[in-house]
């Protein structure tokens, strides 16, 4: 089984520095201010579980994993659950990587998007948390004048359900989905919004925010959004995205929101 990490009112796993780290096969809980940290670093987070962190007395962090001007962000086969911050925050991160290797789709895998295959449970697995599934931040990003996607990030075989607020979140990056689930998003208590994927660009039309493998994908509940944003902080303390914008695009089968003012910290 896996080796469990509870570090009660501490902070759980610390990594900074240069080069490429891998954790495999380790269970943190309950940890406070942040489950995994890494900074600087590419890490590799295969068989990974990170559940229940709470975060700092000041309200700051709670996230699951989080990591902060590195190379990438691998996530091979990981559960991050129930964190009262966001599942996994990038910062910085070139490339952010979300996949269950060893999933095999089943015979309804090419079926029709907004219809979840009842056999469909990848390994891969972002679930429950409080302040939103996936959040990719690039502090650069400026709507209209810096606001291509630079950030890449690959999701495959994965489900995220039941986050708060958001599955995924793209605020400067880019992402391609395919053979997931991004489902079942609740509204938090005081919450503007409760959308799948929410893409921050200042330009409706811009190319490479968002690509969805209609085919292979399982369930998808997307908006994608213009908006002038505010990003303030780091993965150390928590990142702040307010801002305002208009409905750009309704992907697939979502109400629509027109605004984003939300704490991610």
């Amino acid at each position: 089984g896996k080796a469990t990490i509870s570090p009660g009112t501490s902070a759980g796993i610390t990594i900074s520095g240069s080069g490429a780290t891998t954790i495999r096969g380790v269970t943190v809980a309950g940890a406070t201010g942040y489950g995994i940290s890494a900074t600087g670093v590419s890490l590799t987070l295969s068989d990974v579980s990170v559940n229940g962190t709470k975060p700092l007395a000041s309200g700051a962090g709670g996230h699951g994993v989080q990591a902060q001007n590195g190379a990438a962000l691998v996530l091979e086969g990981a559960h991050i659950t129930d964190n009262v911050g966001t599942g996994v925050l990038a910062v910085s991160v070139a490339a952010v990587t979300i996949v269950d290797p060893a999933f095999k789709p089943g015979a309804s895998d090419g079926g029709s998007t907004a219809i979840v295959d009842p056999a469909f449970a990848p390994a891969s697995v972002i679930s429950g948390n409080e302040g939103g599934g996936v959040a990719i931040v690039d502090p650069a990003f400026a709507p209209g004048t810096n606001d291509a996607p630079k950030m890449p990030v690959q999701i495959t075989a994965t489900d995220i359900r039941k986050n708060k607020n958001f599955g995924l979140a793209l605020f400067g990056g880019g992402a391609s989905v395919s053979r997931s689930a991004i489902r079942d998003t609740v509204k938090a208590a005081g919450g503007d919004f409760a959308d799948g994927v929410v893409v921050a660009s200042s330009d409706k039309t811009k190319a490479g925010a968002l690509t969805i493998d209609a085919k292979s994908t399982q369930s998808i509940d997307a908006i994608v959004v213009a908006a002038a944003l505010g990003v303030g902080g780091g993965a150390g303390t928590g990142v702040a995205v307010s801002g305002a914008g208009v409905y750009a695009e309704n992907k697939i089968k979502t109400d629509v929101k027109a605004y984003i003012d939300e704490h991610l910290a």
